[in-house]
């Protein structure tokens, strides 16, 4: 069971319980795989959780999410967490190279913006993820820079025809805003590792590096911390179905008060 649109729905819920009530028709158990469990509504989680606390036998219930607190804790407190380390960024890469004749830059990137997945590293293979990325991180860096009215026009353009779930959420193959978000709190990450004098093999956009070192003078230390939190936040607000434009105009103008005239 996957969302239907951006959330799982409560009749789903119920179609599915209809299911279990049935013994397996092959094999000794029947395994159901509930993805993106957190989108969820409240009322499909409740509906699902009598089943979860107390399922019928022959059944294996299975939830996926990439951030367990966004579960009602009622579910999590059901469940055994199993937790899946990400796959060595070598070691996606090599393959992506030799199975996919990714060339060698385009692997590093795709390996280090997947985070260990290898299921998003082609799903961001198959999109136009690699040129998006460029004009997204084009549109942070000069962010700062530019006026109140600039940055305000930068959040609205942000906004206009793009789906707000982007790759790691839909299956429709589209980047969206969540993919956006993600890739500016990268580029945060990345000048606090430049300005802790972290590895520069921590750095997960390699290829701007220059870049980096030449940004990271704007900026406190305190400021790139809150400056991805108000990321995050964004990131939840669009899961929360708040209107995306408020959230990217909010976003945008807190980030530029965040960077130091430095």
């Amino acid at each position: 069971m996957k969302p239907d649109g951006q959330n799982i729905k409560i009749e789903q819920v119920r179609e599915l319980n209809h299911t279990l009530s049935f013994p397996p028709v092959t094999g000794s158990y029947r395994v159901s795989v509930i993805h993106q469990a957190a989108t969820m509504t409240a009322e499909a989680a409740n509906a699902f959780l009598k089943t979860l606390e107390e399922p019928p036998p022959q059944n294996i219930l299975v939830l996926t999410t990439t951030e367990p607190f966004d579960l009602l804790p009622t579910l999590v407190s059901r469940c055994q967490r199993v937790a899946f380390q990400p796959l060595p960024v070598e070691e996606m890469a090599q393959w992506l190279i030799r199975e996919k004749g990714v060339d060698s830059a385009s692997a590093g990137i795709l390996s280090k913006a997947s985070e260990g997945s290898l299921g998003v590293a082609l799903k961001i293979l198959g999109s136009d993820f690699l040129d998006q990325r460029r004009q997204w991180l084009h549109d942070l860096e000069t962010l700062f820079s530019a006026s109140k009215a600039a940055a305000l026009q930068t959040a609205v353009r942000s906004t206009e025809g793009k789906n707000r779930w982007g790759l790691r959420f839909s299956d429709t193959g589209e980047t969206g805003l969540t993919d956006m978000l993600d890739t500016w709190e990268t580029w945060y990450r990345d000048l606090l590792v430049v300005q802790t004098g972290g590895s520069r093999g921590l750095i997960l956009n390699a290829d701007i590096q220059d870049r980096l070192e030449a940004a990271v003078s704007r900026f406190e230390t305190d400021g790139l911390i809150q400056s991805i939190f108000v990321l995050d936040q964004a990131l939840n607000d669009l899961k929360r179905m708040r209107n995306p434009s408020l959230v990217m105009e909010n976003a945008v103008l807190t980030l530029k008060r965040f960077a130091s005239a430095g």
